[in-house]
């Protein structure tokens, strides 16, 4: 994957020409002119790469103009204020300036500025890689250029405009997008915008390997801003670097980059250090120079460390930063792994350890351990846009309006901005520099037990990676290329799902590709923690097959204990689950107007029927079962008087919070999942019926943000645990959601499960109360083991892997 191109020099050429009105000698009128001054000053040093007295400078000029009363000054202060900060990094700092210059302009009623500062803020957003959001900022700012009339800047907006197109898949959109900006910015005879819109529209080309129309327009960007002597020339070297390794002109890469990098310290600009570093390494990499390229990976995560700790305070760009720098961090895992075979030194096994443990899941650890207050900081309005989330992804589900989907994504943007808003440094962990011995692997080892085993995998190509860490032991395994292992998951996962007769021969297969190189004592550990990555995260471990003669199978389920999670840090000591709080059920709720409980009757379709083509009027069909399964629950886990069960009109999310006020040891949902229709793929728990006659559906976006004192949850029902798989992040949705609230641990289901009164999960609730006296960390997923052993017994009719194989559990106690 390439890297992307940040757009930080919209933000330069949004500062400078704003049109100031005319001002008189009266004393506001002196602070006003004294204001201009101090704003020229700023730019000045700005341009200069002097972003810190740039933003000194800005600021005197902001309180000057407000002292003046003149808000256009002051908002034209906030603007650039906000592009130093960018500039220089400081990207909270930065949206919190944008924000207040976006209220200053919607105060003044002024289009033009409105197309402004929302263009910065889209490419503020896009520095984060969160797409959602830079496109809703850019359709926001073409519309007040469209209510404001011509204006200089409309270039700018149609290319970024073009660029979000490209990011969502429509190039050949994008492309006619960059065309029109072109001609507009040629008519106007604006050279330094037409050098970007060619560098742009090559790098957008460049990253969807259309390598020869993407030299095309490169060549001709680098042409425009060589020959008119522009400030910017180290992004066309940077863009042209990436083409010639892309080409494979690994040589005439390094050359290009080193004139960036070079350009780049003499004038600093919003293109992080790290991408240039990063695609230096690649350069390297491509010559066989692995010394060379750990050198300037190790350079470019230092930068990229820099980068995190500035990252705006919301989910999405803790999840996109993540996702953009899991590049880097493959690079660097990459060549600490060739020259661990090259030396057999244990000191690069361990260096690429720490990286994939690094990037994994950092966006899960933030949410984590998010301070209270920040959630304290959350305005009223914040909870209320989770309402009507809430509410708009019911209305998708019911009837699929392109309309609601726009209003989703809206509604996401909008919580970003109020994440950003509560203006804390969320950081959880922060390593030291890189290539230094952090403990981080001594750290793991002393919170791995006795007899457990932690297999951490990272996917790559050509080759994948397993780190195999042991109380006293640490080794570096390669396994299969990401496709190869990837390919074998879905068949895998298939084949056990539908109960096809080519599971076995699957299940050996991709066990022996996953583990075949361990060494026996490392396997023989009876606790097995696993890390995995993509769409491993969807394999039935418990199902794979570990003998590989055509004898009865013999699953990993009857030999180990085996659960998922996220980062090796996730493993550390954090307090033991208590198991002696109370059982929260719920099942059973009123999903349509048929249900007797609401007095009227009409019928609807199966749920085979629903799951293959959805809903008839949003309605679903009733889980009898279920009701009866969270009240076997309940009597298996004891405590009647502690016990909590939330069945038809209780069954909603007023009922559930009243429920979870207090905290539970178990949540448990027996219910309908909806999949999701909006724009990330995952379930939602489908509640009872609201006064609309629509059921209430809770999606990870809310699940995520509330803090719950809860041990373990349960999601027993139609693929609880299906959602999008995010590089750096793993498993998106239910599961994650989850764990960001609190819950230690998460039951979830990897398909469609029968509505059979919960016989498995009723085992497991008894085994579970026989352990939970025990302190060992490892209580429920022994409880989920024993539960699937028992369906493995003789004579049981849930012997098939395609039932209780379904059944995973993610996280830690």
């Amino acid at each position: 994957m390439w890297s992307r191109l940040v757009l930080g020099l919209f933000v330069a050429l949004l500062l400078s020409g704003l049109a100031p009105g005319r001002i008189g000698p009266t004393p506001a009128g002196l602070l006003v002119a004294e204001a201009r001054r101090g704003r020229a000053d700023a730019y000045s040093h700005y341009s200069a790469g002097r972003f810190q007295e740039a933003q000194r400078a800005y600021e005197k000029s902001y309180r000057l103009a407000l002292s003046a009363g003149d808000e256009e000054e002051a908002f034209r202060s906030l603007n650039g204020l906000g592009g130093a900060r960018f500039a220089g990094l400081q990207y909270r700092e930065a949206m919190q300036a944008y924000l207040e210059a976006r209220r200053l302009a919607h105060k003044l009623g002024r289009g033009e500025l409105l197309a402004v500062v929302h263009t910065n803020i889209s490419s503020l957003h896009l520095q984060q890689q969160d797409v959602n959001a830079g496109a809703v900022a850019v359709e926001e700012a073409l519309e007040a250029a469209r209510r404001a009339g011509p204006t200089r800047f409309g270039p700018l907006l149609r290319t970024q405009a073009a660029i979000l197109r490209s990011r969502q898949g429509d190039i050949d959109g994008a492309l006619r997008l960059f065309h029109q900006a072109l001609e507009e910015a040629d008519a106007r005879a604006d050279v330094a915008t037409v050098g970007l819109i060619w560098d742009q529209a090559g790098y957008e080309l460049l990253t969807r390997g259309r390598l020869a129309e993407a030299e095309r327009a490169l060549v001709e960007g680098f042409r425009i801003r060589s020959l008119n002597r522009l400030p910017d020339l180290q992004y066309s070297y940077y863009t042209l670097g990436m083409l010639r390794t892309a080409q494979g002109d690994a040589v005439g890469a390094r050359l290009l980059l080193d004139q960036a990098l070079q350009r780049l310290k003499r004038s600093p600009a919003t293109l992080s250090l790290w991408r240039v570093y990063y695609e230096r390494g690649r350069a390297s990499m491509q010559m066989g120079q692995a010394e060379e390229a750990l050198a300037d990976l190790l350079r470019a995560v230092e930068y990229a460390r820099r980068v995190r700790l500035e990252v705006l305070p919301a989910d999405s760009a803790w999840i996109n930063t993540g996702v953009d720098q899991h590049q880097l961090y493959s690079a660097l895992i990459r060549v600490a792994a060739t020259l661990h075979g090259e030396t057999r030194d244990p000191a690069y096994a361990r260096l690429g350890f720490e990286a994939a443990e690094e990037i994994r899941a950092a966006g899960l650890r933030a949410l984590m351990f998010l301070p209270a207050e920040w959630r304290r900081r959350l305005p009223a309005e914040y909870w209320e846009t989770l309402a009507r989330l809430r509410a708009a992804e019911s209305r998708l589900v019911q009837k699929g309006d392109p309309a609601v989907k726009a209003e989703l994504s809206r509604l996401h943007y909008r919580l970003t901005e109020l994440e950003a808003e509560a203006g804390l440094s969320l950081t959880p962990w922060s390593p030291p520099q890189a290539g230094v011995d952090t403990g981080l692997l001594a750290r793991v080892q002393s919170a791995v037990q006795e007899d457990e085993v932690y297999f951490s995998v990272h996917l790559d190509e050509p080759d994948s990676y397993l780190w195999a860490v042991t109380p006293g032991g640490f080794q570096l395994l390669p396994l299969p290329g990401k496709r190869r292992l990837e390919r074998m998951a879905g068949q895998f996962h298939a084949a056990v799902a539908h109960d096809r007769p080519e599971r076995s021969r699957l299940g050996r297969e991709l066990y022996a590709a996953l583990f075949g190189a361990v060494p026996e004592r490392l396997l023989a550990a009876k606790r097995w923690s696993l890390a995995l990555e993509g769409e491993l995260c969807k394999v039935p471990v418990a199902a794979l097959e570990t003998n590989d003669t055509g004898a009865s199978p013999v699953y990993l389920a009857e030999k180990r204990v085996v659960r998922m999670v996220s980062s090796a840090l996730l493993l550390e000591p954090g307090g033991k689950q208590d198991w002696n709080g109370r059982f929260v059920g719920v099942g059973d709720p009123i999903y349509n107007a048929a249900d007797e409980r609401t007095g009227r009757g009409r019928r609807i379709g199966s749920l085979r029927a629903l799951w293959r083509n959805g809903p008839e009027g949003g309605e679903l069909p009733r889980l009898p079962g279920s009701g009866r399964e969270v009240e076997a629950c309940a009597r298996a886990w004891g405590d009647a008087g502690q016990s909590v069960v939330l069945t038809g009109p209780d069954a909603s999310l007023t009922g559930l919070e009243r429920a979870l006020t207090s905290g539970a040891a178990v949540v448990h949902f027996a219910t309908h999942f909806r999949p999701s229709a909006g724009r990330a793929a995952h379930a939602l728990i489908a509640l009872s019926l609201d006064k609309a006659g629509a059921p209430e559906l809770l999606g990870p976006a809310e699940i995520s943000r509330r803090r719950f004192d809860i041990g373990l949850v349960v999601l027993s029902g139609c693929a609880s645990a299906i959602a999008e798989v995010a590089p750096a992040e793993g498993l998106m949705g239910m599961t994650r959601a989850w764990l960001a609230a609190g819950a230690r641990s998460v039951v979830a289901t990897l398909w469609p499960t029968p509505d059979d009164q919960g016989q498995l999960l009723a085992a497991f609730y008894t085994h579970l109360t026989q352990l939970r006296g025990r302190k060992d960390g490892w209580v429920a997923a022994e409880a989920l083991r024993s539960a699937q052993l028992d369906a493995l017994r003789p004579g049981s009719q849930l012997m098939s892997p395609a039932y209780w194989g379904a059944y995973m559990l993610a996280g830690r106690e």
